[in-house]
């Protein structure tokens, strides 16, 4: 079997493109006790921060990015705004709304892969 897989193996193409998602999916992929809830909070985005689950990972390559196992590419203008909730894991809500990102963030709200937090007057 394991020569089997081997010859098998050695007959795909990979391509960059193919080993940069295989890798980001595979380094985001919860492990299996990890379960996410969805956001309590519902309700606009105006007023709010979206903070990404703290099991929540979120890797980006370009304009191709990775959460939780999946992956997507987004439009040239919503990828600077992705791109700093990756890294600072936190970001004011209506910036994230004025990209084309609200029903992306919607769905991550109700899978559980990020809350929303009142602001702070």
């Amino acid at each position: 079997m394991v020569s089997f897989a081997d010859s098998l193996l050695k007959t795909i193409r990979w391509s960059k493109d193919d080993a940069a998602r295989f890798l980001g999916e595979y380094l985001t992929e919860p492990k299996p006790h990890v379960v996410f809830r969805a956001s309590a909070r519902r309700g606009g985005l105006a007023g709010s921060e979206l903070l990404l689950d703290p099991r929540t990972q979120l890797l980006y390559s370009g304009r191709r990015f990775f959460i939780n196992g999946e992956s997507f590419v987004t439009p040239k203008s919503a990828a600077p705004r992705l791109r700093e909730l990756a890294d600072r894991r936190r970001l004011r809500a209506d910036r994230l709304a004025r990209a084309p990102l609200a029903g992306l963030i919607s769905d991550w709200l109700r899978a559980g892969y990020a809350h929303l937090e009142r602001l702070k007057p």
